[in-house]
């Protein structure tokens, strides 16, 4: 990490000088990644246009929200007339705002891109735990969005969330996973008995890195207990017998957590075939579509027969 990055809790923003607005949480030190943290972290660096911080990322980020555009239209004009209220969760909201590490182009993150949809959601909520990425984000969002600022995975959240979902509301929580950061419990606590689709970032290159140390007891299995829930390591150990590789056992585990998805009563799932990748070549995620009705399917069906820039898109 270059010695001009700053963090903002554990995040790292690239910056010669700090925000007045955020100067108070940020410290000159080393990414988690860097400390040796088996898990994912993120870089920001502040926004050209407004000075907020912007996440560090580049075209696959584009990719993943083109398609959430697209769902987030489809659902909203496809449910409007049955479902007059329809409320929309980004469980890790971030700052609102991306940046292209190559090219320097600024790009919406989720947030603002479901409070601009053209068909609107009759509520947008928001969470995001560390104090510099909601400053920032409930800004961005101009009011247009309620920004909760503690972790999703919170009892309290969660209860907070699931009154917004009462009777003849229809929702759709967006779960853009880093690694393996909203545990099924949580998914289980927020959808039961509750209408609310789900559009989850299936993170498998936290899986491929580090499925192997826990295996193997050179890593602690915690995160992957929590992300999966009972048998996940059976089904890891199978594709070790089976000599899979990377990417076959990691289609195997999004396979595994797709039937947990199923056993919350979610009987209709849809999930990419096709990987998003960094600029490397590197795959990083996938994405899966839950649903309490056929509709929902049917609607991720026509988001991903078509890529995000106009082309029929084969890798599904």
């Amino acid at each position: 990490m270059s010695a001009n990055a700053i963090v903002i809790g554990h995040l790292t923003l690239a910056s010669g000088k700090q925000k007045s607005t955020i100067d108070d949480r940020i410290a000159a030190t080393a990414n988690t990644q860097d400390q040796g943290i088996n898990m994912p972290g993120s870089r920001y660096r502040p926004s050209a246009v407004d000075g907020l911080p912007a996440r560090i990322s580049g075209q696959w980020a584009k990719e993943k929200l083109k398609y959430l555009d697209k769902y987030m239209h489809l659902f909203n004009v496809g449910m409007k007339n049955r479902w007059h209220n329809r409320v929309f969760f980004d469980l890790l909201a971030g700052c609102g705002k991306c940046v292209d590490e190559d090219t320097g182009e600024e790009f919406d993150g989720s947030p603002l891109r479901a409070v601009q949809c053209d068909e609107p959601f009759t509520q947008v909520i928001c969470v995001e735990s560390d104090p510099g990425l909601a400053d920032a984000l409930e800004q961005r969002t101009t009011g247009k969005a309620v920004v909760i600022r503690d972790d999703c995975n919170s009892p309290k959240v969660i209860e907070q969330l699931r009154a917004s979902l009462g009777y003849g509301i229809l929702g759709l929580a967006f779960v853009d996973n880093l690694g393996l950061d909203v545990p099924l419990s949580t998914i289980a606590a927020l959808t039961e008995s509750r209408l609310l689709d789900l559009f989850i970032v299936f993170q498998i290159g936290d899986i491929k890195r580090n499925i192997r140390d826990v295996l193997a007891g050179r890593d602690q299995p915690d995160r992957f207990d929590a992300f999966f829930g009972e048998g996940w390591r059976d089904v890891a150990i199978q594709a070790e017998r089976e000599n899979l590789t990377a990417d076959e056992t990691t289609t195997r585990m999004l396979d595994f957590y797709a039937g947990k998805l199923n056993g919350l009563g979610y009987n209709h799932i849809a999930h990419s075939r096709r990987v998003m990748k960094n600029s490397t070549g590197v795959g990083l995620y996938r994405l899966i579509l839950a649903g309490r009705h056929e509709r929902a399917v049917d609607f991720f069906n026509k988001v991903s027969a078509i890529d995000p820039w106009g082309q029929r898109d084969f890798g599904f």
